[in-house]
């Protein structure tokens, strides 16, 4: 009989599973929302985007952009 922690069991993989699912979903709508916000520029967000991009990626304080 297996141990409540053991790592082998049904459902750590199942959570394994799930957990790395939910992560590659999140990736792809992040990736898929940025790409669809780039196509959408105009001149009223043009400044928007170009602070999204141009933030340094160690700076929490300033939004960054997705990818």
């Amino acid at each position: 009989m297996p141990k409540e922690s053991d790592p082998d069991e049904l459902a750590h993989k199942a959570y394994k599973a799930a957990r790395n699912t939910y992560g590659t979903m999140i990736e792809t709508a992040k990736k898929t929302h940025w790409e669809d916000f780039l196509q959408s520029v105009n001149d009223k967000t043009i400044w928007t985007a170009h602070c999204y991009a141009s933030g340094a990626p160690t700076d929490a304080a300033r939004p960054k952009s997705p990818h």
